[in-house]
């Protein structure tokens, strides 16, 4: 296939991703117009598409930690290039993924490789993994640097480096990621070979790969290098694109993520309140600390004590209350009620799941609060109702980027073409045993 417009495919695939969700609010005209009319980028996306797909399907069902899932789709986005040449260019645009805490790669790869031969790439690794970005400015900068790819005595634009300002470094950072992205080729070109191109040698005992490394001259070869990196470098901008998938996934939550959290969690308050409402119309806490639930709606208070086997229910502003013996059928039923993450998540695992979901981040979504340090989520499904109506549902979290607790969560649902409605919202806190025990003795002092 011709590639027909270096630039312009290259500026084009750093968009491809949203382009593929949809997000084309996020694409420059003239970049979508691109895209839209270049069969190379039109076969690039349909490639991308197979890949996070089945990385999805293969990913979907397993319990490994978002860590091992993230090394695993990096690790398949640099084999990805075995038995291609890797210039410097190419390789820096994978170095922020490298430098990630997230991402843990200990065996060879096209690009590893690339970088224990060459000084100045190594170096760039090593001081980005010094300077201690987050992993979303490492995404940022993953960006700026697959658009600012470089050739021998190429000036940065001013492009480049006002687009380093979006990572959200100081001044000093700034200036030294500057220098990394003004940063010219090597001249160390490298090949990973793998088995299969070593084998048409004739020799049977060659080992499993082979890493070859060409010492390029400026002065002779740049237009070699050129040659070999522009195509690699747009094949290298859809790996690039994987990794700012990978980059939102670094970040993101799963729901898994949520009932994990919950389930470490050992008391918890609800507050749910109505659509329209300011204020919750009623309130539980959760103790499995103390063994007890209490349940306020109004000046009503129940508290159900497990261990003394008792229901007391109090009226504010009555010195009396009511004492209720609890049969073993009761506790039962209301320890059933006090597992955590029951009344928090819609689904208790994701194995209980709806066959056809989403679960996606919903940050530009218009009708999402503004909660600092906070990542917002949205779960989707539909059901039918008795009579064959599609309702469709939607679960919003408001989680902690630090404990992976939910803040709020938000019900939404809307039948056929209607817009969502919210129906009811949900405020979570996390008090200590010791406040806990505090509320107890503020409604039903000891003694009464």
């Amino acid at each position: 296939m011709k590639f027909a417009d270096a630039t312009g495919c290259e500026q084009a695939s750093i968009f491809y991703y949203d382009y593929i969700q949809g997000a084309l609010d996020n694409v420059k005209p003239s970049i979508l117009s691109h895209i839209e009319k270049c069969a190379f980028c039109s076969s690039e996306i349909e490639r991308l598409k197979a890949i996070l797909f089945k990385t999805a399907d293969q990913t979907a069902n397993d319990t490994v930690s978002r860590k091992d899932k993230l090394t695993t789709t990096i690790l398949a986005s640099h084999f990805y290039l075995a038995d291609k040449e890797v210039t410097c260019g190419i390789a820096k645009q994978f170095i922020p993924s490298l430098a990630s805490s997230l991402v843990d790669i200990r065996v060879p790869t096209p690009i590893t490789a690339h970088i224990q031969n060459c000084p100045l790439c190594r170096h760039d690794l090593e001081v980005i993994r010094g300077l201690k970005l987050t992993d979303e400015q490492l995404t940022r900068l993953g960006r700026v640097i697959t658009i600012q790819t470089l050739g021998y005595n190429q000036d940065v634009s001013q492009e480049g480096i006002d687009s380093l300002d979006a990572i959200g470094a100081d001044d000093n950072t700034l200036n030294i990621l500057k220098q990394i992205l003004e940063r010219q080729e090597s001249g160390i070109v490298t090949e990973y070979i793998t088995r299969k191109e070593i084998s048409t040698s004739g020799h049977n005992d060659a080992p499993t790969k082979q890493i070859r490394v060409h010492n390029h001259s400026q002065a002779g070869n740049y237009n070699g290098v050129i040659r070999l990196a522009k195509p690699l470098v747009a094949a290298a901008a859809v790996i690039v694109a994987i990794w700012l998938f990978v980059g939102t996934f670094a970040n993101a939550i799963e729901y898994n993520d949520i009932y994990d959290a919950l389930n470490r969690i050992q008391n918890i308050c609800l507050m749910a309140g109505e659509s329209g409402a300011n204020e919750p119309t009623q309130k539980v806490w959760v103790s499995n600390a103390l063994d007890i639930k209490l349940f306020q709606s109004g000046n009503r208070w129940i508290l159900w004590d497990i261990e003394n086997k008792i229901k007391k229910t109090q009226i504010t502003g009555l010195d009396s209350f009511e004492v209720d013996n609890l049969t073993n059928t009761e506790i039962a039923s209301i320890k059933q009620t006090m597992n955590i993450p029951l009344g928090v998540l819609p689904f208790q695992s994701y194995s209980s799941l709806p066959e056809k979901y989403s679960w996606k981040s919903s940050v530009k979504d218009k009708t999402v609060l503004q909660v600092q340090n906070t990542y917002v989520y949205d779960l989707l499904w539909t059901d039918n109702t008795t009579n064959n109506r599609v309702i469709s549902y939607k679960w919003r979290a408001y989680i902690d980027k630090d404990t992976m607790l939910p803040k709020r969560v938000e019900n939404w649902r809307k039948q056929s073409a209607e817009q969502y409605e919210l129906t009811g919202w949900t405020t979570i806190t996390y008090p200590t045993t010791q406040e806990v025990k505090d509320l107890i003795s503020s409604i039903a002092p000891a003694g009464k």
